[in-house]
């Protein structure tokens, strides 16, 4: 069904958002010239014109060309893309289709066994009599890894691929494959799988297929995965998204139209399923199953709907005029006076690199030194700030290969201050560093965290807090003595926080606080503390800013995901402010802050570290580390280490 609600969303990006997903799904139900014409308001001056940059707009740059595709159109600017003939269309539809399906069949994992082994029909009648629960899944989530080996070689079969068939039968393996199919140990090679070794060697080994695997058909598959999802309840995940559209590639080749219209139907009723259906719009076969409009149905799609919907987008109220934010000017100075504001400094006798800073005639400085310097480097620099008005901040090169002598042409060719993250934010004409630091000290940042912590629960339901409960008493325990009686799941059922009932980790989290301070229970500060990043190579960077904080709007933080970089730099201030904190490091998916002061109440402590867990989950997520025991923590510490990777 085609939702009108975006239509009048003050937010813009809720707004576009809602057009984007009705116009994959009008594409996904066979009307590709209403997408086309819903697409092209943001192309046309008024309200839903787009920014110069933003995520929209990245998202356009993917469907525009695809739905121009599918109505034989030229295809217009977008972005960073440029325009297409109706012809080059064509030609980037046939690459992109190639790739894909290419892609579809291409090991993405490492094989530990034979895939197949021991199916049936039986197999697939007993998976679905078990309970639902977590044992369920987890033998649907292994029979599922199967399939994808399977499925994947059955897709090399085809005459779809372009490229050879890559399968074998487990007694025609390599050596070192046939051991690890016999699960022997694994040898010194697989210590390399750091270097993504392992994924490499997935993509080129032969994948090993049972001979009892053929007692299965794809149309007995692609029944199974929906009927496990329909019995449970549960959204179509991204493993089964992944299935299914092999699936309807492999039906489609071998004219299975029933089997691939049930999978291309599946697909198109989830928002995830309904990007992974686009990927595969390019293919001809796909494209002609959609023309038929074979999902119309399932999206309760019709001509009067599309018609309707398309009119309506007309209705939206004009975009409230934003204001003019006051940008700084760009700070320039030259490398002879910067190396004279040195002089006397233990960085005097440093030499230094210029780095050029996109979007701007600004430049950053920077030296070479080994990690074991960078502290005394780095204070030296901090003493320097009145004079030379440039923050210092460590980072690395993740390109020098170990070797120093690397180093500094390596940074020069690493683009350490690329825009392209920040173009992927929120839609804006300017991403210049200075347009960013002037949004900071306009937001309204409670209200960005407030809204971040909502988005973060939002699809949470039921059956995760119930997991979620489990994790946190198991964490709570850790570290107590045997004579402490743990609060147990009906107490948190019965608990109120605010007068409400617990309903999201983060008051779990604060309610299991008060009970350990209540109860005296409290693991050592250093268990609930991430461990450091000790890099091979550093430099110094001189940002052309004085500010500690504003270093985030000229190195993007992969923690600008779940809040906004603007965000980030006043969560910074905020920081400052507060605890003195300063920006001591920057290593592109981990920062590290070194402060004056530490939380001195329970409340500051805990509003702390829900800040850095807003800005960067993986700090407590990868180390397993409870937030009631990082906030209690907090106190005990000068230093904060930030993780957010992907």
């Amino acid at each position: 069904m085609l939702n009108h609600a975006h239509i009048v969303d003050p937010n813009f990006y809720k707004a576009a958002e809602g057009l984007l997903i009705n116009a994959q799904k009008l594409i996904a139900a066979g009307y590709f010239q209403e997408a086309k014409s819903a697409l092209e308001y943001f192309l046309q001056p008024g309200a839903w014109a787009l920014k110069t940059h933003g995520r929209v707009v990245q998202q356009m740059e993917g469907l525009m060309p695809l739905v121009c595709f599918l109505c034989a159109a030229p295809s217009p600017k977008i972005g960073s893309l440029g325009a297409m003939t109706a012809l080059g269309v064509r030609a980037w539809a046939e690459d992109e289709a190639a790739s894909y399906i290419d892609m579809l069949k291409m090991p993405v994992r490492n094989q530990l066994g034979a895939a197949g082994v021991g199916w049936s029909q039986k197999l697939l009648a007993n998976m679905l009599k078990m309970p639902d629960g977590d044992t369920r899944w987890q033998a649907f989530s292994k029979f599922c890894i199967d399939t994808e080996f399977v499925l994947k070689a059955r897709l090399s079969a085809t005459e779809e691929s372009t490229t050879a068939a890559n399968t074998t039968k487990p007694e025609h393996t390599s050596t070192w494959l046939q051991h690890i199919l016999q699960g022997k140990a694994p040898t010194e090679f697989d210590a390399l799988d750091g270097l993504g070794i392992g994924t490499m060697l997935a993509m080129v080994s032969p994948i090993v297929v049972d001979d009892a695997a053929a007692l299965v058909s794809n149309a007995q598959l692609c029944d199974f995965i929906l009927r496990v999802h329909t019995k449970s309840g549960a959204l179509l995940d991204y493993q089964s998204q992944q299935l299914l559209v092999m699936l309807l590639a492999l039906c489609l080749a071998q004219g299975d139209d029933a089997t691939a219209t049930q999978a291309a139907a599946a697909l198109s009723t989830s928002n995830g399923g309904l990007a992974t259906l686009m990927s595969a719009a390019t293919s001809p076969k796909v494209l002609t199953l959609l023309q038929r409009k074979v999902c119309a149905a399932a999206l309760e799609i019709n001509d009067s709907a599309a018609a309707r919907y398309v009119i309506a987008l007309h209705t939206r109220l004009p975009q409230t005029p934003v204001k003019k934010i006051a940008v700084q000017p760009p700070f320039i100075d030259t490398a002879a006076k910067f190396a004279a504001q040195l002089a006397g400094s233990p960085l005097a006798k440093q030499k230094f690199i210029a780095l050029e800073i996109c979007e701007t005639d600004e430049k950053a400085y920077a030296i070479a030194c080994h990690p074991a310097e960078a502290k005394a480097l780095w204070d030296a620099a901090v003493a320097l700030v009145p004079l030379t008005k440039r923050w210092p901040v460590v980072t690395n090169c993740w390109a020098t290969g170990g070797k120093a002598a690397e180093a500094a042409e390596a940074l020069l060719d690493e683009d350490l201050f690329s825009r392209f993250y920040f173009e992927e934010e929120s839609a804006r004409d300017d991403v210049s560093p200075a347009a960013f630091i002037a949004a900071a000290k306009e937001i309204k940042l409670d209200a960005a965290l407030s809204n971040a912590e909502k988005a973060l629960f939002a699809d949470d339901d039921a059956e995760d807090f119930v997991a979620t409960i489990k994790y946190s008493l198991e964490a709570l325990g850790q570290g107590t003595g045997d004579d402490v009686i743990l609060p147990t799941a009906a107490e948190i059922a019965a608990a109120r926080v605010n007068g409400k009932p617990i309903k999201n980790r983060y008051q779990l989290e604060r309610w299991l606080l008060d009970w350990a301070i209540a109860n005296h229970v409290s693991a050592s500060p250093e268990a609930a503390l991430q461990d450091f990043f000790e890099p091979e190579h550093t430099f110094i960077v001189f940002l052309p800013t004085p500010n500690s904080w504003e270093a985030l709007a000229y190195i993007s933080f992969y923690g600008r995901d779940r809040i906004s970089s603007e965000a980030s730099i006043a969560l910074g201030k905020r920081w400052f402010d507060q605890y003195g904190a300063l920006l001591y490091a920057h290593f592109g998916t981990m920062l590290e802050y070194h402060t004056a002061s530490a939380p001195k109440t329970v409340d500051t402590a805990w509003q702390l570290a829900k800040e850095h867990d807003l800005m960067a989950s993986c700090t407590l997520a990868l180390p397993g580390i409870s937030l009631h025991h990082y906030a209690q923590a907090l106190p005990y510490t000068r230093t904060w280490f930030l993780h957010e990777r992907p």
